[in-house]
């Protein structure tokens, strides 16, 4: 689904700090997260997000989710670990007429965590329904 995509760059470098002794990481806060919509104005990058999607029913900070119904378990192959939702899809209905190009992940506590340029951009019509189908939305770290 995903062309370009990472975690973003300061939780990166507390993980890595963490994970050596170096430095100390906050969880992830909270049991729900939010995919913020970006539209292709502006990039969004490890540095962070352009211009976020707004109108309709699209609430403003992303579409929220439980992230114990939402994301399966994460595994490891071949040098990468990885997670998808692949227990739900992230549906938000009533979208303004709009292009997506990129996401976002935001806990609860709105920290960012991860970024992504869609492989294709996502246009709606007024009313429509958007729908990341399961498993569609991939979380990689190579090792």
């Amino acid at each position: 689904m995903t062309a370009t995509s990472g975690l973003d760059s300061s939780k990166a470098v507390n993980v890595l700090g963490a994970l050596t002794g170096k430095a100390t990481i906050s969880a992830w806060s909270g049991t729900t997260g939010k995919l913020k919509l970006i539209t292709p104005t502006g990039t969004t990058n490890e540095s962070g997000d352009g211009t976020e999607v707004s109108g309709g029913s699209y609430p403003a900070g992303g579409i929220v989710y439980t992230v114990s119904t939402t994301f399966g378990a994460a595994s490891y192959s071949a040098g990468v670990t990885s997670i998808t939702n692949s227990l739900l899809a992230i549906t938000q209905a009533t979208m303004p007429a709009t292009t997506v190009a990129n996401i976002a992940i935001y806990d609860n506590g709105a920290v960012r965590w991860w970024w992504a340029a869609l492989t294709t951009s996502v246009t709606t019509n007024s009313g429509d329904t958007l729908t990341f189908a399961t498993s569609s939305i991939v979380l990689q770290i190579a090792m």
